[in-house]
């Protein structure tokens, strides 16, 4: 009997740890009123959690990454939709307060939905802004060739700015962000997430697939952009 008695209180205290540990990611969020750029207006909740910029760098710096999470309206809600801006640079929250606001209201049918704003975007970006002293006089004919050369020598100029500045240029990509999301589902204290990408969201969503697949519940994808089709654009360079 003692031992039935200690294993039932092992597997008491196992649920309360894992509540507690399902719970915690939340404590950080607090309750807002969120305004849609149509008037339209739904109770939600503003959430943050924090990830290292650089994952193979001992002494990176952490990021703060910010969310709004909008409550599923189902009795029985699945995995949190997590919306995947497009860009990259694009806000997730900024695009919940735009025009696609009543797809992340119709999203709650099937559970929480989440406006990330990625590293780097929106409310998760802390980057200071850099102002390059090379600039291009927009009413100046310019060859292409010395429209590429002066963004480079601008780009070069902002690179050591940042670094000046503590910033990790390194800590911006792709697989970085996939980390952020298995950050984001540990912090939420979910078994798996939906991922919802558009653009390169739906690459973002790609990837994440591919290195958190039993993580993953399922992805809506729209202008899929695939893993290898990372390239926006082409530009010609010529005399």
């Amino acid at each position: 009997m003692k031992h039935v008695v200690f294993l039932f209180l092992v597997f008491l205290s196992a649920c309360t740890v894992q509540d507690q540990s399902r719970s915690a990611g939340r404590m950080a969020e607090i309750p807002i009123t969120f305004e849609a750029r149509s008037g339209e207006v739904v109770e939600a909740f503003e959430g943050t959690f924090v990830v290292p910029e650089n994952r193979a760098s001992t002494d990176s710096r952490d990021l703060t990454l910010h969310y709004v999470r909008f409550p599923a309206t189902s009795e029985n809600p699945g995995a949190p939709v997590v919306y995947l801006a497009g860009g990259p640079g694009g806000s997730g929250i900024w695009f919940a307060k735009q025009w696609r606001f009543p797809l992340f209201m119709a999203f709650r049918e099937f559970g929480d939905v989440i406006a990330l704003d990625q590293r780097g975007t929106g409310a998760s970006n802390d980057t200071p802004e850099c102002t390059s002293s090379h600039t291009i006089d927009d009413k100046t004919l310019i060859k292409n060739i010395a429209f590429v050369e002066t963004y480079q020598t601008a780009l070069q100029e902002c690179l050591r700015y940042w670094a000046d500045q503590g910033i990790d240029v390194h800590g911006y990509n792709t697989m970085e962000s996939v980390a952020d999301l298995e950050a984001l589902r540990v912090h939420l204290g979910v078994e798996k997430l939906t991922l919802w990408g558009i653009s390169y969201g739906s690459h973002l969503a790609l990837a994440a697939l591919k290195e958190m697949d039993d993580r993953i519940e399922r992805i809506i994808i729209a202008s899929a952009e695939g893993l290898d089709q990372k390239k926006k654009g082409r530009s010609e360079v010529s005399e």
